[in-house]
């Protein structure tokens, strides 16, 4: 059984919204699970709340959706080039290690 959300917490989540720009509302919509309460299906009052700002704003413009789409793309760069810092980190270790033995002898 899903959860069933209070009049304050309904309150809540239309008061996040009303916070959000319209990049972040793009954001979400975009890449948000479909579990995200803004979006379920068993909240309609919330997710046509939404619907609703969204579309107020401008909804998915092709300039927004740009602008979302290349955030997520230097999301995925840095998250690229953290992953080769670390595999640089980790092989400078086993090269150290490698180094210390030979001279332990």
């Amino acid at each position: 059984m899903k959860y069933r959300y209070t009049r304050e917490e309904i309150q809540k989540f239309k008061n996040r919204i009303d916070e959000m720009s319209h990049y972040e509302m793009a954001y979400l919509h975009r890449f948000a699970a479909s579990s995200c309460v803004y979006f379920r299906n068993d909240i309609p009052e919330i997710q046509n709340y939404f619907a609703i700002r969204f579309n107020a704003l401008g909804g998915m413009t092709p300039a927004i959706s740009k602008k979302v789409l290349d955030y997520f793309k230097i999301s995925l760069d840095a998250h690229d080039a953290m992953n080769d810092i670390i595999a640089t980190r980790d092989l400078l270790i086993k090269m150290n290690n490698l180094i210390d033995l030979k001279y332990d002898t």
